[in-house]
């Protein structure tokens, strides 16, 4: 694996933070309009794994069963 430079650690921790945050924002805004809070964590898991499944398809990491078992 490569090491990072500096310039990239720091524009991947702001992304983060910028991303972190503005989820407050959202779910304040979603939580007003009327939708429920069970919903609203459906959709949250669904990005997530998602997210998570481009990720590992994209580095190409297959998890073993085990792994996905025990969670």
């Amino acid at each position: 694996m490569r090491k990072a430079s500096h310039a990239v650690a720091v524009a991947s921790l702001g992304g983060t933070a910028f991303i972190w945050g503005g989820t407050f924002g959202a779910v304040k805004y979603a939580l007003n309009a009327g939708m429920g809070v069970e919903a609203l964590l459906a959709y949250r898991f669904l990005i997530g794994t998602a997210g998570l499944a481009v990720f590992l398809v994209a580095l190409r990491i297959k998890p073993q069963s085990r792994e996905v078992k025990d969670g």
